[in-house]
């Protein structure tokens, strides 16, 4: 998963530093979410003309939320987005808009979104960089300065120099200006990112040492103590990823059946954490092997936790909300245009693919994180089977067809949405965020609403796994 995208989006995600082995009880955290509440809190940025930025924030690990904020007029305007906050969040920049396709800027920044602000002003630079307005009433500044440098492990030797790292972002941040509680959160944050380094060089070392043997129960202790501040996010994710592939990989002699789901049961103090459960949410939907036992074991599991009682309505939305005959209904009706500007019905593209099974690459030219995944893509496109076809489908608006048209490559297949995301297809299956791809049969059969990336690890083996299904 260490493409170039996501190390961008991890760098953005700030880390802390706190190690306390103290737990707090499963009946403290249900209070801390009882108590919450929300409030408004609106981002203003002033945007030159042609100019623009993307905020993200990882809302649950399911469902990222991008903020756009795009000025395609020939003024400077001020754009505003409202969102409600219960608890501190965690916003991160990852994405540069820009008119010209040739332009690829990406800059690293990261700023914790409370209660205590009404609202946010920020300004879009002529270099397409952000900064603070001094519209503020209270002071704010970016956080990833505690944490890029931390999340960095290239040239590393060994885990004291991610340590030294760690105590240089805590020196730093104890002579700062920031008040005890925005202390407290940056402090969460730089203990996030440097657990996520740890345990990245753990992997790609493969080193033991008994300063690492202890890494899951210091992230055990890291979630129960920073639960009432932490916010769901990438670098989060890659974490819980990376226990999970470990687990797998120590049982892949054992007779256990349901190795890909053994880690809740293992590490159940670990995912008596709320948020560690909702990454056994995002664990089920991104399952290639949806409503076999083992994953029905999983979801049962899930829906005994307090993250399934807080969230149950959007919980079984995504791991219940399809029947067979109306998502087949609803693929093989998609209306697409093809590169000649004509409508064609999904069915069509199907029958004449001559493959098994199809990846759907939902995208759209302005989306930069799309263009990185599609490198990704391409560089691992020989070892994907031939019996699988690549479909790329653009959400552009209907009125940005010729800028689609312009970036077809010629012998891949390429249709383009019709109304975009308005589509019928796009709203059935929830589409609102993209990149976004999903497998289906020949046939039209949906095998996987929300497949793996190709940035993800395992990708190539889960797509080519899903011929034998």
């Amino acid at each position: 998963m260490m493409n170039n995208v996501l190390k961008l989006i991890f760098l953005l995600i700030p880390l802390t530093s706190c190690y306390c082995r103290t737990k707090e009880s499963p009946t403290n955290i249900e209070n801390i979410y009882k108590n919450d509440s929300a409030k408004l809190v609106t981002i203003a940025i002033k945007v030159k003309p042609q100019k623009g930025t993307i905020l993200n924030l990882a809302n649950q690990f399911y469902d990222n939320l991008e903020l756009h904020f795009f000025n395609d007029s020939s003024v400077e305007k001020t754009l505003y987005r409202t969102l409600s906050i219960s608890r501190t969040k965690l916003i991160t920049q990852f994405g540069i808009y820009t008119p010209n396709p040739k332009i690829r800027l990406t800059f690293q920044h990261a700023f914790l979104l409370s209660k205590e602000y009404d609202t946010i002003h920020l300004c879009v630079t002529d270099s397409l960089d952000i900064f603070f307005s001094k519209d503020n009433k209270k002071p704010i500044q970016f956080i990833d300065e505690y944490t890029n440098d931390l999340a960095s492990i290239k040239g590393l030797k060994s885990v004291l120099e991610i340590e030294k790292k760690m105590e240089i972002a805590t020196l730093r941040l104890n002579n700062s200006s920031f008040q005890e509680k925005q202390k407290k959160e940056i402090q969460c944050y730089i203990k996030q990112t440097y657990l996520y380094s740890v345990m990245r060089f753990t992997n790609l070392k493969l080193t033991t040492s008994p300063q690492l043997v202890n890494q899951t129960s210091d992230f055990e202790a890291f979630l129960y103590k920073y639960d009432s501040i932490l916010s769901p996010n990438l670098q989060l994710l890659e974490i819980f990823k990376i226990i999970k592939n470990n687990i797998e990989n120590r049982n892949l002699s054992s007779k256990s059946y349901c190795k890909k789901f053994s880690y809740i049961t293992e590490l159940k103090n670990v995912f008596n954490n709320y948020t560690a459960q909702a990454f056994i949410l995002y664990d089920l939907k991104s399952s290639t092997s949806k409503n076999d036992s083992c994953w029905i074991q999983a979801t049962k599991n899930l829906t005994t936790t307090l993250y399934y009682q807080k969230n149950k309505q959007k919980v079984d939305s995504i791991l219940f909300k399809f029947n067979a005959f109306s998502s087949k209904n609803t693929v093989l009706n998609f209306k697409l245009i093809d590169f000649n500007k004509k409508t064609i019905d999904f069915n069509k593209v199907l029958l004449t693919a001559n493959k098994k099974i199809f990846l759907l690459d939902f995208w759209a030219t302005w989306c930069v994180p799309c263009s990185k995944q599609n490198e990704i893509l391409n560089s691992k496109i020989n070892n994907i089977s031939n019996e699988i076809g690549i479909i790329k489908i653009s959400l552009d608006e209907d009125s940005n067809i010729d800028l689609w048209r312009k970036k077809v490559v010629k012998g891949e297949i390429h249709l383009k949405s019709i109304r975009g995301f308005e589509n019928e297809f796009c709203k059935y299956f929830k589409i609102t965020e993209i990149p976004r791809y999903m497998l289906i049969s020949s046939s039209g059969e949906l095998l996987n609403e929300d497949f793996y990336p190709p940035s993800d690890p395992n990708f190539i083996k889960h797509l080519n796994a899903s011929l034998k299904k």
